[in-house]
C-alpha cells in the first residue's frame, strides 16, 4: 500500500500499519482455526528489502532438532508483548511443455502477474506500478480434484485438461533448508508493535519468557541462571559453533 506523503496526512505510517493489523487480524479471527493464514503487515524500510525487525537464528547440528528449537522458540514469541506477526522464513507429447504447466499452476496456486497499470502522466512519479494480479478463488485452487480440470492450451491449438497430463497427488513438502555464513540454521522472525514497539523490547521479552518458563532446549541446552546472557543466547553474532542448539 503506498501512502500519501507525510506531510499530507494526520497519522504516521506506523500508526496506520498497528491500524490494518488490527483489522485483518479481526478479520483473521472470524475464521476457523484451520483456514486460519499467517498475515505480516510490514513496514518497508527506505533502503533494501531485509528480514523482519526481529530474527532468532537457530543453530544447532541436526535439523529435527533445530526445527523443534524453532518450534519452540515460535511459541514464545507468540507471548512477548512487543513482537507482531510471528512466523517460521516444486506431456511433451500433447505438445506441451512442463513450463508450461507450471506457469499455469502458478497463477492458479499462487498468483501470477500479467502485467501492471501505467502511471498517468499527471500522476507522481517514482512509485512502483501497481502489478495486475489473476488468481483462481481459494475455494478452487485448495480442491486437488478440481485441479485436475484445469485446461492447459498446446502449441498446437487445443487445450488438454492437466489430469491428462501427468498425476496430482498430496506430497509431504520438503523443508527449506537455510543457510548462513556456511552454518545451517532455522529462522523465526517477527515484526514488532504495542507500546515498547522496538525490536530490543521483543528480544529480551522473549528472554524473559524463556527464563520464567525454566526453558530447555531439545538437546537439553539452557539459559543462564537469571535470564543473562547465556548458553541460548549470542546477540553480538552467531554460537562460537554448532554442535548444539542456540
Amino acid at each position: 500500500m503506498q501512502l500519501t506523503d507525510k506531510h499530507e496526512r494526520s497519522r504516521t505510517s506506523h500508526e496506520i500499519a498497528v491500524t490494518a493489523r488490527k483489522t485483518l487480524d479481526a478479520l483473521v479471527a472470524e475464521l476457523k482455526p484451520a483456514l486460519r493464514p499467517t498475515l505480516a503487515v510490514v513496514e518497508m524500510p527506505p533502503g533494501p528489502l531485509v528480514l523482519p525487525s526481529v530474527v532468532a537464528e537457530i543453530h544447532g547440528p541436526k535439523p529435527a532438532l533445530r526445527r523443534q528449537f524453532a518450534h519452540d522458540v515460535t511459541d514464545f514469541f507468540h507471548q512477548a508483548e512487543s513482537a507482531r506477526d510471528v512466523s517460521t522464513e516444486k506431456a511433451v507429447r500433447h505438445g506441451i511443455s512442463v513450463d508450461t504447466i507450471n506457469r499455469n499452476l502458478t497463477m492458479v496456486l499462487g498468483g501470477a502477474s500479467i502485467g501492471d497499470i501505467k502511471q498517468g502522466a499527471g500522476q507522481q512519479s517514482g512509485h512502483e506500478p501497481p502489478q495486475i494480479v489473476l488468481q483462481v478463488p481459494l475455494a478452487e485452487r485448495s480442491r486437488v480434484d478440481a485441479l485436475g480440470d484445469l485446461l492447459i492450451a498446446s502449441n498446437q491449438g487445443f487445450t488438454v485438461p492437466l489430469r491428462e497430463l501427468g498425476q496430482l497427488r498430496l506430497a509431504k513438502e520438503y523443508n527449506i533448508i537455510y543457510n548462513n555464513d556456511l552454518r545451517l540454521v532455522e529462522h523465526v522472525v517477527t515484526d514488532v508493535g504495542w507500546r515498547l514497539a522496538a525490536p530490543v523490547y521483543a528480544m529480551f521479552q522473549v528472554q524473559d519468557l524463556m527464563a520464567a518458563a525454566d526453558y530447555r532446549a531439545p538437546d537439553g541446552t539452557k539459559l543462564a541462571a537469571g535470564g543473562g546472557f547465556g548458553d541460548a543466547f549470542y546477540w553480538l553474532g552467531p554460537p562460537p559453533a554448532s554442535d548444539r542448539l542456540s
